[in-house]
């Protein structure tokens, strides 16, 4: 699902997808180091072009299983960026999203890289844990909806591989894609 929003002066290309993945712990924590994958991806690709990105992701449990993400690409204000850089109309910028959403399959990620993510989602998970909100949050999903993230999950988070990512980057990549412009 790829479109064009405009909201006054807020111009931006947003982009959505979703892919119908069982959720599980594991697949749950794989969809989150593909999110900081994708994140680093298009901060990369997006600077070019004078934007900014912000990645976020969710999963249903009814009426069927599925995970989404959605990217929300901004032009950077023209003062923050460096010379020679400008921004890009975002109405531009939206054949550059589809092309670089048709290449997250592809993305490279190093070991280094996974590793890094790994620590980032542990230390995130685990403040989410040592809080009100975040334990009620996964309390809620555990009990209400019968999905358990977080028991273990560090050692679960350490037998993702590579292969892992890439696989729920292929399945985002390739279903649940429409377009379309609002302006």
């Amino acid at each position: 699902l790829h479109s064009l929003s405009t909201r006054g002066d807020d111009l931006s290309v947003n982009l959505a997808a979703t892919a119908l993945i069982p959720v599980t712990m594991d697949n749950w924590l794989i969809f989150q180091l593909a999110l900081k994958t994708v994140q680093h991806y298009f901060s990369k690709e997006m600077a070019r072009l004078g934007m900014y990105v912000e990645v976020d992701g969710s999963f249903d449990v009814r009426p069927e299983e599925r995970f989404a993400i959605y990217l929300s690409c901004r032009p950077c204000l023209q003062d923050g960026l460096p010379e020679g850089v400008s921004s890009t109309d975002p109405a531009d910028a939206l054949k550059k999203v589809r092309e670089e959403f048709s290449r997250i399959r592809f993305i490279t990620l190093s070991p280094e890289e996974l590793k890094t993510y790994k620590d980032v989602i542990m230390g995130e998970m685990s403040s989410q844990l040592k809080s009100p909100e975040g334990m009620m949050m996964y309390a809620l999903l555990r009990y209400s909806e019968g999905k358990d993230i977080c028991s273990g999950y560090t050692d679960r988070l350490k037998t993702i591989e590579i292969d892992d990512v890439r696989w729920i980057l292929d399945e985002l990549s390739s279903s649940g894609v429409a377009e379309y412009l609002v302006e």
